[in-house]
């Protein structure tokens, strides 16, 4: 997209894999079980693991920053991770 802006870059980096699995298949685990522990409602489980979720995506930034580029959709999983602690802390 841009120079600043580019997933293919994040995505073939050597941070793109995380203890040897896809960052993308570990965010699309995340999420799956952030969604089902959402509507089975068991909120204590849920604020922990947002904790581990938010703390890697300020590494997965953090990496971003260093490779120099941007991807999207790894943005726009962040702002979905920060959305989901806003609503979870928001409710006590």
């Amino acid at each position: 997209m841009s120079a600043i802006i580019d997933c293919h870059k994040v995505e073939l980096s050597v941070y793109s894999h995380f203890l040897g699995i896809p960052d993308s298949l570990l965010g699309l685990i995340y999420f799956s079980i952030m969604t089902v522990l959402w509507l089975i409602g068991i909120e204590e489980i849920l604020r922990y693991l947002w904790i581990v979720g938010a703390i890697f995506s300020i590494y997965l930034i953090y990496t971003e920053i260093l490779i120099g580029s941007l991807c999207i959709y790894c943005t726009l999983a962040h702002l979905c991770c920060l959305i989901q602690g806003i609503i979870l802390f928001k409710n006590n």
